[in-house]
């Protein structure tokens, strides 16, 4: 839809050939999400109650996506993973970069944990974000005022719900979120997107890290200038 309004289609217009090729598609693979179920139960009988949520993000020119896992330390020291909640949205039309569209979907990982403390049945022992964006990364770390208003006013708004401490940076491809932000189809659901990424089955200690240094001139752009 956001496609069609971009390119100004009227509502009674008849489709090019290859949109109707993808409206067909996505009909086709709508049908199949009858055979896609989950659990409803999100706690095993044989868990160590001591709940982490951790919650993913990604960001593209089309959509903002955040998905959050319900991760338990089971008796046997193995870990149980299940998708606890997942949130998409329409990506802002106007232009703007990259970093600023992670931005934007980092707040929104903060919407998830904020809905998720509101159920007392779930009660978390921390939260974990997890992003591939290692500039949004080091706005988080820094105090808002740094900052001009458009990353100052949303790190506040992270900064005030979590510390800086529960965020974490990971390679692109361990993040979860990028799935579905690039498409995939309904048989792909049930994989990792349903279940969570592999690391999380692991210790803490042993999930990946990026030790990347962010581009010094794109973070200094959205800072203050101060003579």
């Amino acid at each position: 839809m956001q496609h069609l309004w971009l390119q100004g289609i009227d509502f009674d217009q008849e489709l090019s050939q290859p949109m109707q090729h993808q409206w067909m598609k996505l009909f086709q693979e709508m049908s199949e999400l009858n055979n896609v179920s989950f659990s409803r139960c999100l706690t095993p009988a044989d868990a160590n109650w001591d709940p982490i949520l951790c919650i993913f993000s990604d960001a593209s020119e089309e959509v903002f996506r955040a998905c959050a896992y319900f991760r338990l330390q089971l008796i046997d020291s193995t870990y149980d993973v299940k998708i606890h909640c997942s949130k998409i949205t329409c990506s802002i039309v106007e232009e703007t970069d990259n970093s600023r569209l992670e931005l934007q979907v980092a707040v929104m990982q903060v919407l998830c944990i904020r809905q998720s403390l509101n159920k007392p049945k779930f009660p978390i022992s921390k939260p974990i974000f997890l992003t591939d964006s290692i500039i949004v990364f080091a706005w988080i770390q820094k105090p808002e005022r740094r900052f001009k208003p458009f990353v100052s006013n949303r790190v506040g708004e992270i900064q005030s719900t979590k510390d800086p401490s529960h965020w974490r940076h990971i390679p692109g491809e361990f993040n979860v979120a990028d799935d579905v932000s690039r498409g995939i189809s309904v048989k792909q659901l049930t994989e990792r997107w349903q279940h969570g990424p592999e690391f999380l089955y692991s210790p803490e200690s042993e999930w990946p890290q990026d030790v990347s240094c962010p581009d010094q001139t794109e973070q200094e752009q959205e800072e203050h200038k101060y003579q």
